[in-house]
């Protein structure tokens, strides 16, 4: 019976560590192709960007 239990808890654990790496991959690429280049900072909205971008002040 442990050996049963163990192996889905295995299982689920591979299942969403393989979910979030798919995830965080798609939104990062997202991101790239939104933006033109991955931010890291939670502080820089995308209404800060388009703002500066339509003020052509936009450093990159």
């Amino acid at each position: 019976m442990l050996e049963s239990t163990d192996a889905a808890l295995v299982g689920t654990s591979l299942v969403l560590a393989v979910g979030t790496i798919v995830f965080v991959s798609i939104q990062l690429d997202r991101q790239y192709t939104t933006v033109g280049r991955l931010n890291a900072s939670k502080c820089e909205s995308t209404n800060d960007l388009n703002h500066r971008k339509a003020a052509n002040t936009d450093p990159l």
